[in-house]
């Protein structure tokens, strides 16, 4: 019998919370939360994207690099001043993956098998939280196991994306962390 081969994921640190749900949503309530998670996903990558302009003697690069930082500059202003409006909620430990999530609980934990509405902040610059229907598989004293449920095949490329950009990223920094102490 063939392995399946193993999932991407990611460690991470993001503002996130749950609710019980008392019915499955609806084709067009999963259609609308798809687009949008798309959307802000997509918009989520091109906040992230940090790309510096060769720094020759090219005058065009060198004014595209400076407009480039201070965009990001007013971004983060935006982003703390919406921060200041509507505080997200209490930031846990996550392991993020295209599949499902899994995160440090407190007192307050969804029951096993419940379907739940999560709403989740994956960067400081967008206002907004994905949100995620999901099926609660599993649990312990401290942490909790869901699968994503929001079959719409864009929104599982979309976070497949995502998930492969953020994993290859912690990859990189840990192995530039194990060089400079190296």
């Amino acid at each position: 019998m063939p392995e399946t081969p193993p999932v991407l994921q990611y460690s991470d640190r993001v503002p996130m919370r749950w609710s019980v749900l008392a019915e499955p949503p609806s084709v067009a309530e999963l259609e609308r939360m798809a687009a949008t998670n798309i959307h802000l996903l997509n918009a989520i990558s091109a906040l992230e994207e940090h790309r510096e302009l060769p720094a020759e003697e090219n005058v065009l690069a060198q004014e595209v690099n400076h407009l480039h930082r201070k965009v990001d500059l007013l971004l983060g202003l935006v982003a703390r001043l919406v921060e200041a409006q509507l505080p997200p909620p209490p930031a846990v430990a996550v392991v993020f993956s295209s599949e499902g999530m899994s995160w440090a609980v407190g007192p307050q934990r969804p029951p096993v098998g419940s379907r739940i509405l999560l709403e989740v902040y994956l960067s400081r610059g967008a206002a907004e939280p994905l949100r995620l229907p999901a099926i609660v598989e599993a649990g312990t004293a401290d942490s909790v196991q869901v699968r994503f449920d929001l079959p719409v095949e864009g929104f599982i490329s979309a976070i497949e994306q995502h998930v492969f950009l953020r994993h290859r990223r912690s990859v990189a920094k840990s192995l530039q962390s194990a060089r400079v102490s190296g």
